[in-house]
Formats: C-alpha cells, structure tokens, sequence
C-alpha cells in the first residue's frame, strides 16, 4: 500500500479501537517495522501484543496488518423500568444475541414473545422455552420495581420521571471456550451498582448503593446471578447453533460521499454491512491518511441489524484553496477503502465529482414536536446498552 513514515511507532487505523481481546473486531495496525508482516499477525492477546509491539524498530516501511482473534458470542439482556409516565409500559425487556434482538417483553403484554423466525425453532428441543422466559421477565419485572423503588426513596425522589436499567448477559468464545459474564445496573442513567463474578460480590458504584448491596447479599441475590450465568451460557450456545446462518453472514456494505459544497471536507459512508467488525480509511495517491487529515467515526448500529461506519476526508478531495482566497483544483486521487472482518477482499472506491451527493444550500430545520418521548427513553436505552456492552471489554 505505499511508503508513510509514521514516527517508527504503532498507530491504530482507526484510533477508538485499542487492541481488542473481543471477538469479530479485528485489530488493525499501521506499523513501520523492517519484519515481515506475517510475524506481527496475528495477536491473540494484549501480553502479546506489548511484547511484539516493544520490539518494532524505527524504519519507512508500512505494514498493515488485519488480525482476526476468535469470534465472541454474546448474549446480552437490556432491562427498563420506568417511572411517572402514563400510559407507558412501566417495564421493558429486551434480549440480543451478538446484537440480534431475539425476543421482547413488557409490562402491558405480559408475554415474551420471539422476534426471529429461526428462534422460534427453540420449542422443537424445549417445548415450554417461551413459557419459562415470561415466567422469568415477569419475575424480574417484580423484582426491578423493588430496586426502582428502593432507589428514588434513597436519592429523596418522587415526582418526575425515573428510570432503572439493568444489563446482564454473558460472552462466549466459540474456539477457546472462554466465557465472561456482567450485571450492572443504573438509576436515571447513572451507574449505582454492579456484580463481579469472579469475587462473586456486589460492588456499589455510589454510597446510597451499598444499602441495595446489603439487602441483594441477604436476600441470596449472590446464589440467584450465579445460576442465572449459567443459564445464560447455555442459551447463548443454543441461540448461536440455531441462527448460525444469520449470525455467520457476511453482507457487504453500499458506499456512499456526502459533501455540503465541492470545497468542503467529505464523508465516505459504508451502509448496511453485518457483522460489525470492519475498517475503512482515506488514502490519498495510495497512502493511508491518518488524523489530523480524516476524522473516524464509530460503528453504529441500524434497525434491521446491519451497521454502518463513516470516516470524514477533513479537506476537499477536488480543490485547494491558494494565498489570495481562490480555489484550484487538486491532482492528487482519493480512494475510500472499506475492510470487512473475515474477507480478503476490500471496497476501494474513488471519490469523484460524479459520484457525490451535495446540498450546496442550507436546509432550515423543521420545528417538529412529536409527543414520542417514551419510544425515544426505549430507544436511547437500548442503543446504549448495546454500545456500552461492546465498550465494555474495548
């Protein structure tokens, strides 16, 4: 891919993603090294990491190295109770497998119901599936409106509107059989309190907590997460065999260049690609651009399952503004370049006049108000607690 000196040290293509021990994101390196790329790649974990990466000596040549570790299977549960909205669900429950919503319940329907067809194949093995999993939501609905309770009467609050959110869920590494696991909980979006299963102890994230820690402890909450872990491996495993044809898909993404007028910086847009784990870049007559040329952003997730990432090119690709205020135009070439996880094969387009969309006028914005304030509490929650279980373990 070319010649860059990038100061004889390591950088990361895209700087939010550190070296990941989590499953489908691969670890994407720029380095300048005079070894062969092969001995670089792959690395299965950050001890390795540190030592390869302490020996890398000063040199202008460019490896970029895609290091798949293993894949991570999650299965994540996202709880809402909610207090002080009428006519509102006064409790959601929603459950993801590697981000794949798999099944709803609320307080109003009182039924877990399958959101995907392949789940519903479950019954053929344990014909009262569905029937345990309301049983078991209607039981943590019973026992979220205690913690809620307990918590506005703790922080002096009653009027307005509460919340409390709980993530459980647990992590499989379908080569090493590794498994990990989490409980955490929160109080109008604060962190209050969680469970460290190696200690297996409750830890208070704020002072009022450690009465809710007490009483957890007592009440032989300890005993109860553990067993509920256990489980959830179990249905994490069988979850992953039954939608291992959805799960496994590769589905390559549209790109797409955004600009607001031919002199300002442009964006590359990968759209509806599955799984999450991919990259993309500038390169500029075959050289990577790194910061503070292009600015990366996250990978976001989208409602039918797939993702989509963006990276913004921070000058025009077409022209140069000189000392007197004008614009000539550029003869350099820029290529956006999408990598997905587990394919050889990149989408290396170039941006062209062509081939942008652009708004050179400015579109007012429209005073909406839609009375959706609680799809939107809903919303937010669960985009949140599918980007911080994925932070997480960064």
């Amino acid at each position: 891919m070319g010649r860059a000196l990038l100061f004889g040290q390591i950088h990361l293509l895209c700087p939010k993603y550190p070296p990941r021990l989590r499953g489908h994101n691969p670890f994407v390196w720029l380095v300048l090294t005079q070894r062969p790329a092969a001995q670089l790649c792959p690395v299965r974990g950050l001890k390795e990491y540190i030592k390869v990466t302490a020996s890398i000596r000063r040199s202008d040549r460019l490896f970029v190295c895609f290091c798949s570790p293993t894949a991570l299977h999650t299965l994540r549960y996202c709880h809402t109770s909610l207090s002080g909205i009428p006519n509102v669900p006064e409790f959601v429950s929603v459950v993801f497998v590697d981000d794949v919503q798999i099944s709803h319940y609320d307080s109003d329907t009182k039924t877990c119901v399958s959101k995907q067809d392949w789940m519903d194949r479950v019954t053929q093995d344990d014909p009262r599936f569905w029937d345990k999993q309301t049983q078991d939501a209607s039981d943590k609905q019973r026992r979220e409106k205690v913690s809620l309770d307990e918590a506005k009467r703790l922080f002096s609050v009653n009027e307005g509107v509460h919340t409390w959110q709980n993530l459980f869920g647990c992590d499989w590494d379908d080569q090493t059989d590794q498994i990990s696991r989490y409980d955490q909980y929160g109080f109008d979006g604060e962190d209050f309190i969680s469970f460290d299963f190696d200690s297996e102890t409750f830890v208070a994230r704020t002072e009022l907590a450690s009465v809710t820690k007490q009483r957890w402890e007592q009440d032989g909450e300890t005993v109860r997460l553990t067993n509920a872990s256990d489980q959830c491996v179990k249905d994490l495993k069988r979850a992953v065999s039954l939608g291992e044809r959805v799960l496994k898909r590769t589905v390559l993404p549209s790109i797409s260049f955004l600009q607001k007028t031919s002199h300002s910086s442009v964006f590359c847009v990968a759209s509806s690609f599955y799984p999450e784990s991919a990259m993309m870049f500038w390169t500029e007559d075959g050289e990577v651009l790194r910061e503070p040329s292009v600015h990366h952003g996250e990978v976001l997730p989208n409602l039918d399952g797939t993702y989509q990432l963006s990276v913004e090119l921070l000058v025009s690709p077409f022209y140069t503004e000189d000392s007197e205020g004008g614009y000539n135009e550029k003869s350099q070439e820029y290529h956006c370049v999408f990598h997905l996880s587990g394919l050889q094969q990149e989408i290396n387009t170039k941006v062209e006049e062509n081939n942008v969309r652009r708004n050179e006028r400015a579109t007012p914005v429209a005073s909406i108000v839609v009375p959706v304030v609680i799809i939107v509490v809903i919303v937010v929650f669960v985009v949140v607690c599918l980007i911080r279980s994925r932070r997480r373990r960064c």
